[in-house]
């Protein structure tokens, strides 16, 4: 067996860009959608302005700890994925090695959420594209462990499945199994998006590591890089969360919520929440690409393409341009759609896309920071962590 693997995931500020369009903004009817400050952030309401979730002919593997995707023996298809599209037929379990990847840990039906929650559906919250196809691969077992073999065959299938952008919230060392399967996925014209790693480190973990690879680490309610998040240069961010924080006072703490296998709504923490955040932007952008009619590219080219237009209508953050802590910056699904659609411009400048907003504003967006934080070092992984709040806080209350 090769090494051991590990979900990057600790469990249990809006932000306001100068020069956006405040006018043209969809909120769904799910009632804990004003919890997820984490999609008001990335711009979601805007880009669901332009595509309303996605479409069924994406698809986005999880390669994780499985999903509550379906009803058998003592699993179940929760209420809040009731109606999101899954790939039945290709679902597998690796790590178990039968054809049901179903989730005893709870880390993959989360994931899962971020990315294709059902969403208006007057319950619960929101999904960032949830009207894209969910395939759901297991390569991580109950506690949270993938080896080398069962990751790299987790990849191969998912791209043999059709899959258009893997999300893996999962990391280590470099391995050659690893490190092949990504690159054939890469050749194929498939997104793999991997987690940064929780070590508080200047480096990135793998798969994140690889540079075909997007790297996603974790920003806060404030857009400052969480204490756990791994940087780098290559590298974009996303919301992961604090979960030792209440920034934007309402009573609980700042993590990312969604839905788990047993159906309460949980608040977690980590690069494994910012990852599927970008695979749902990833999603909505090849979604609004083919609505347009747009010259989609095909093999390596199709991953270039999509990675340059996630990092060229990224919100930049701490110093000017790319830089060591944000990477590339803060991904902004609304800046991507409006792209797209010839609404937002880009100027190249020393090294770093300067955005132009479309109805009025000026280049003054950036989101200013401190570019000599340096986070505290994160001794280990775990399942679960405590938070300053009162443990009932970290959790939704129970919906009817």
């Amino acid at each position: 067996m090769g090494k051991r693997w590990v979900i990057l995931t600790v469990l249990c500020w809006l932000a306001c860009l100068a020069g956006w369009p405040a006018a043209r903004a969809y909120t769904p009817n799910d009632p804990h959608f004003d919890k997820q400050w984490n999609f008001q952030a990335i711009g979601l309401p805007q880009a669901w302005e332009y595509n309303r979730g996605g479409s069924a002919d994406i698809t986005v593997a999880v390669i994780d700890t499985g999903v509550a995707y379906e009803d058998r023996e003592q699993y179940k298809l929760i209420r809040d994925l009731a109606q999101t599209r899954f790939d039945r037929q290709h679902a597998y379990d690796f790590a178990g090695d039968d054809a049901h990847p179903d989730d005893a840990n709870g880390h993959g039906t989360h994931v899962t959420g971020t990315i294709a929650q059902s969403t208006d559906n007057d319950y619960g919250v929101a999904g960032s594209a949830f009207g894209v196809t969910i395939l759901p691969v297991q390569a991580f077992n109950a506690e949270g462990l993938a080896t080398d073999e069962d990751l790299a065959a987790a990849i191969d299938w998912a791209v043999a499945c059709g899959a258009d952008i893997i999300n893996i919230s999962g990391g280590g060392d470099d391995a050659p199994l690893v490190r092949e399967a990504t690159r054939r996925a890469y050749q194929a014209g498939v997104l793999v998006v991997a987690a940064a790693g929780n070590e508080s480190q200047a480096s990135l973990l793998y798969p994140a590591g690889y540079s075909w690879c997007l790297a996603v680490g974790a920003v806060r309610y404030d857009l400052s890089l969480s204490y756990y998040s791994n940087h780098d240069w290559d590298m974009v961010v996303a919301p992961g969360g604090d979960l030792t924080v209440d920034q934007n006072r309402d009573g609980y703490a700042d993590g990312i919520v969604q839905q788990m296998p047993d159906e309460v709504f949980r608040f977690l923490q980590g690069t494994s929440m910012a990852a599927p955040h970008v695979a749902g932007v990833a999603a909505l952008i090849l979604a609004e690409a083919k609505r347009l009619g747009l010259a989609i590219p095909n093999g390596p080219a199709r991953v270039d393409w999509l990675k340059q237009v996630i990092i060229d209508t990224a919100v930049d953050l701490g110093d000017p341009g790319q830089d060591e802590v944000y990477g590339w910056g803060l991904v902004h699904a609304g800046r991507a759609l409006a792209y797209l659609n010839g609404q937002f411009t880009l100027q190249h400048r020393e090294g770093a896309f300067w955005e132009h907003p479309p109805r009025g504003g000026s280049d003054s967006d950036r989101i200013e920071t401190p570019a000599t934080w340096r986070p505290e070092r994160f001794s280990s992984f775990s399942l679960e962590a405590p938070a300053l709040l009162p443990e009932g806080e970290r959790r939704l209350p129970a919906e009817p």
